[in-house]
Parts: structure tokens; C-alpha cells; sequence
């Protein structure tokens, strides 16, 4: 009977021997064996260990591009920057537009219901928020050209008589859309 071998220890980083330094006759590395049965031979060579063992070295960055891709990224900020400011203006513009037309029906409104003797109705406005606008137009399938209730007005009244006079003269000064 055969005696068991010792299954091959693997060398630690420190003692294996860079390639150039082996003698040229250096035996091949022992067999392991598993069960008395011969397994695949094992070369482990000192290249390939120091390369699992030490981090890959991360490459310097080429001061040329750095550069570059600095003056891009200020660039690149300088336009999104200016986008910003724009479109603050734009919606600042915008702002001025639906505050001037809000008024501009409310007045109307008021001045209609006071030639009617409604004394007592307080007219309040606003702008419909773009939450709501959109889940109409993802519920009801429509695109912005076809939203017509943008803003929203509130007529208070003291009496139901005076809230029905004021449906009525809210529908004469602006015709009514279905949908």
C-alpha cells in the first residue's frame, strides 16, 4: 500500500521566487494528490501572485484632459445656470400675466354682480395648481391645448337665490365649454 501524501501547501507571497531568479532547471511544482489518485499539477508563478496580491494602480490623470474636462463641466454649468435664470424670468413674466388677467376678471365679476344689486358677494381667484391640470389630462386623456380650466374663480354669496343669480350672470359674461 501506497503511503497518503501531504496535500500541497501553497507558498506564501514572500517566499516564492521572482521568475528570473529561479535556477533554469527548476522542477515543476509537485503533483497534489487526492485520495491516492494524481490531481492537476499547481504553478503558481510570482507574476501572477503579486498581481492578486497588490491593487492595480489607479492612473494618473493627464493634467491636458483634466483641464478639459474641467472647462466643460463650467461650461456645462454656465448653461444650465443661464437656462435657469431664463426660465425664472420666463415664469416671473408669466406670473405678472395670469396676476393681471386674474384681476381683470375678478373686477369684471364684481363690477357685473354690483349693477345686479349682488352687494354682498366677495369674488376670489386663482391659478389652478399643475398637479391638478395633470392628473386631468392623464385621466382624461387630453393634451394641454385642450385644458381650458386653468384658473378657478369662487364667487361667496349670503343666500342660495343669489348663488344661483350668479351662476347665471358668470355664464352670461363667459360662455360655458363642455368638457
Amino acid at each position: 500500500m501506497r503511503p497518503k501524501a501531504e496535500p500541497y501547501q501553497f507558498p506564501k507571497a514572500e517566499e516564492l521566487v521572482l521568475e528570473e531568479e529561479k535556477p533554469a532547471e527548476a522542477p515543476p511544482p509537485p503533483l497534489a494528490e487526492e485520495g491516492g489518485e494524481e490531481g492537476p499539477a499547481v504553478d503558481i508563478r510570482r507574476e501572477e501572485a503579486a498581481e492578486a496580491l497588490e491593487p492595480e494602480p489607479e492612473p494618473e490623470p493627464d493634467p491636458v484632459s483634466f483641464a478639459q474636462i474641467q472647462a466643460e463641466q463650467i461650461i456645462a454649468d454656465a448653461h444650465r445656470r443661464a437656462g435657469e435664470i431664463l426660465d425664472q424670468a420666463r415664469l416671473e413674466a408669466e406670473s405678472r400675466e395670469h396676476g393681471q388677467f386674474m384681476t381683470s376678471v375678478q373686477q369684471q365679476i364684481q363690477d357685473r354682480l354690483t349693477e345686479l344689486g349682488i352687494a354682498h358677494a366677495t369674488v376670489y381667484g386663482r391659478v389652478k395648481h399643475p398637479y391638478s391640470i395633470y392628473r386631468k389630462m392623464y385621466g382624461q386623456e387630453k393634451t394641454i391645448e385642450e385644458v381650458y380650466d386653468l384658473f378657478a374663480f369662487r364667487v361667496l354669496v349670503d343666500t342660495v337665490a343669489d348663488c344661483y343669480n350668479v351662476l347665471g350672470v358668470i355664464h352670461d359674461l363667459y360662455k360655458p365649454i363642455l368638457g
